[in-house]
């Protein structure tokens, strides 16, 4: 294991393109960080930047003690030197090597030469029994589904032992049922290693589940950082609560700021503030969001309940376990997630309640256009 460190990382490509700009993070020994993004957010410039495949222009990479990169002195580690285990997107394996043969490549090239045949057998085998490919040794790729491949590039990877691992969408091209069983595995795989490992996706429900910690990135800067709950109960940026899920993102201006950390928001076309857990100034223009599923649709509740407001149902859309519903609450529509048992009606009255705990009251400095 080792504790990797990131330090103002800066990768300017040709024609003064900033690829990513001022990166800083710690991957503390043993846990999974991922960069969370969209496409061309700068999230694996960063990985091949710690790997050595880029040159940074600017910035420091530490893995556990040993100083890999250095822009102010010029140091720079070669790749087969910083004991990096990779897996990428595309697998790369050779079709004209059977399993055993593309895993033990790894141990028969360069410093990672094994000499005895009998050690890098075992080795070899005991790595395909982890990531449960015993017995698929003389198999070659083309007789493999996607998941076996990749379980075999992890193998690859794993097989002399690395001190860091570095993921780049390592389960894109699998389809949505073997995604989800592959990132167990890879969670199961990690820890029984004790692995610290970088993690690039654009999906944020692997980060959510892989996690200790999320960097949520976009346009090559740090928007987010924290735990993956923090990142998903409390994004501070409107940005980041858009691209995890939070679609309902309201307008408003402080009209009251109490002490005990909780405001009162009017929104466009109600009378009747909202309580928000957050802080603000009177008058500050905000923005409040509320995931779908959080949005509370009811048809005989007290209207004076805290943060129930009238609303009409302006669309159902059968989704089979649920029913996605458009809401007009005054001059705002709400998008609302609800049990497909509750046979709500286009054109119908509801009381829709928003509760102050599910409520996020986005940084004001954030606000975008």
């Amino acid at each position: 294991m080792a504790q990797v460190r990131v330090e103002q990382l800066t990768k300017t490509f040709g024609g003064g393109v900033r690829a990513v700009e001022d990166i800083s993070f710690t991957a503390d020994e043993g846990q999974i960080v991922t960069l969370l993004g969209p496409s061309g957010c700068g999230k694996t410039t960063i990985l091949r930047c710690i790997a050595g495949l880029e040159a940074p222009t600017m910035g420091r990479i530490v893995i556990g003690e040993k100083v890999v990169h250095d822009g102010a002195t010029g140091r720079a580690v070669p790749v087969e030197e910083r004991a990096i285990g990779m897996v990428f997107q595309s697998y790369a394996i050779w079709p004209h090597l059977n399993v055993f043969d593309n895993v033990a490549f790894a141990l028969k090239i360069g410093g990672k030469q094994e000499k005895k045949t009998e050690s890098l057998r075992a080795k070899v085998l005991e790595v395909l029994q982890s990531v449960g490919m015993e017995g698929f040794e003389k198999r070659y790729p083309s007789e493999l589904s996607g998941g076996q491949q990749q379980r075999v590039v992890l193998a690859r990877a794993l097989v002399y032992r690395p001190r860091l691992l570095l993921l780049d969408e390592p389960l894109a091209n699998l389809d949505a049922k073997l995604r989800e069983a592959m990132r167990l595995e890879l969670r199961d795989v990690q820890q029984r290693y004790g692995l610290t490992t970088i993690y690039v996706t654009h999906d944020q429900a692997e980060a959510m589940a892989l996690s200790d910690q999320v960097i949520v990135l976009r346009a090559g800067k740090i928007l987010s950082q924290g735990t993956p709950r923090e990142i998903f109960t409390r994004p501070k940026h409107p940005f980041v609560a858009e691209f995890l899920g939070v679609s309902n993102r309201i307008e408003g201006r402080i009209a009251e700021a109490r002490t005990d950390n909780l405001v009162k928001v009017i929104i466009e076309g109600m009378d009747q503030p909202i309580a928000v857990i957050g802080e603000g100034n009177v008058e500050d223009q905000v923005l409040v969001a509320i995931r779908p599923s959080d949005v509370e649709l009811h048809r005989n509740i007290a209207s004076s309940q805290e943060n129930t407001l009238p609303g009409r149902i302006a669309r159902v859309t059968f989704l089979g376990e649920e029913l996605d519903c458009l809401v007009r609450v005054g001059d705002v529509t709400l998008r609302a997630r609800d049990s497909a048992e509750k046979d709500w009606r286009s054109g119908e009255q509801v009381q829709v309640r928003l509760s102050r705990k599910n409520l996020m009251l986005l940084r004001p400095d954030f606000m975008e256009p």
